[in-house]
């Protein structure tokens, strides 16, 4: 197997020396697109960090404007099987909230982790404030356990540090980021083990650490997929949660409404759009303890609590590449398509005339 392994190393060293490739894209697939869309002249929906200053300008201009930020993972950004003329529902939901004097901004990451949208809150609200936070919560993503330096390159400025230094939270994980962006301590699982072991080989052959970001990408469509095969997982495999990921994020979620609550914004979480027409790849008890969970953190936190996994139905939901070397489409639990995004735009938008009244 340590053969295998070091030919798929070196397989992908090769492809990250000679090509020039799309790693959001490829992180998705083509069946997948990713649309970062902008109104009026103006981006409204950005990436992370490094690139906010291109969002964030227009609402400062806008001081009388109630503020309106939505952060979530690749669902916000990515469109199955686009259509010409469709485009991710922070557009149409942006557009309608301008009818009634909101400004809007979107964030999204691929696999985005309550943690990240912890920092990136925080980040934020340090330049501008924010008067409503719409949070889209994935249970696949409280398995992650990274903060990306996209986003952890925000804990670099004082203004910040000094918030993240007022709660024993933040303390703990800028002490953590001071050292690297991996937050774990020990691996749990044999499959976790495995990712660490192939992150290793990646640094000493690789300089992982300066590409991961990219990589990312990359390495959910080769490596990813070497892995997957070795392991028989495919998109309908059940997997468990890992409880210190877990555990963290569900911190990190705390810390959003306690943070939230000192700076007076109006929290909205829901539970994201999940695909219901297949066996989902959950353990059930464990998902549905999630949703319990984020319900009474969102209740004990004077925040707003809505359960949309069902909201977008099946025949908006696509396929998606292989996650392993068979090559053969999977079903896509994740992204929907166009109409799909309009849907949800306007679920959003009655929610928030409900909570904002």
């Amino acid at each position: 197997m340590v053969g295998a392994f070091s030919l798929a190393l070196w397989f992908l060293n090769y492809m990250f020396a000679e090509q020039s490739v799309k790693f959001d894209e490829l992180a998705l697939g083509p069946e997948t697109t990713s649309v970062y869309p902008h109104l009026g002249g103006n981006r409204i929906h950005c990436k992370d960090w490094e690139d906010r200053v291109e969002c964030l300008a227009p609402l400062s201009s806008k001081p009388a404007n109630k503020k309106f930020l939505w952060l979530g993972n690749s669902q916000l950004h990515s469109i199955n099987q686009r259509k010409p003329n469709q485009y991710p529902a922070s557009l149409y939901l942006t557009k309608n909230l301008a009818k009634v004097d909101i400004s809007a901004i979107t964030f999204s990451q691929p696999n985005a982790s309550l943690l990240e949208h912890w920092l990136l809150f925080e980040a934020i609200s340090s330049e501008i404030k924010i008067d409503v936070l719409v949070l889209a919560i994935v249970f696949d993503d409280m398995r992650e356990g990274q903060i990306r330096q996209s986003i952890s390159s925000a804990s670099q400025s004082a203004k910040i540090k000094e918030v993240l230094n007022n709660s024993a939270f933040g303390r703990r994980i800028l002490s953590k980021l001071q050292d690297t962006t991996e937050l774990d301590d020990q691996p749990e699982t044999l499959q976790t083990a495995s990712e660490n072991w192939i992150t290793t080989k990646l640094e000493n052959c690789c300089g992982w650490t300066s590409t991961r970001e990219q990589a990312r990408g990359r390495i959910s469509t080769e490596l990813y997929q070497f892995r997957n095969s070795v392991f028989g997982i495919s998109a309908n495999s059940q997997r468990r949660i890992i409880p210190s990921h877990y555990n963290q994020n569900t911190q990190a979620l705390r810390a959003i409404t306690e943070r939230a609550r000192q700076l007076k914004t109006k929290v909205i979480a829901y539970v994201a759009p999940l695909r219901s027409d297949v066996e989902r790849p959950y353990i059930a008890e464990e998902y549905e303890g999630f949703k319990t969970m984020v319900e009474a953190t969102l209740r004990d936190g004077g925040g707003h609590y809505y359960d949309l996994e069902n909201l977008v139905p099946s025949k908006y939901w696509g396929l998606k590449d292989s996650t392993n070397i068979s090559g053969e489409p999977e079903i896509d639990f994740m992204h929907f398509q166009g109409e799909g995004h309009k849907i949800l735009a306007d679920e959003l938008f009655h929610i928030l005339e409900e909570c904002t009244r």
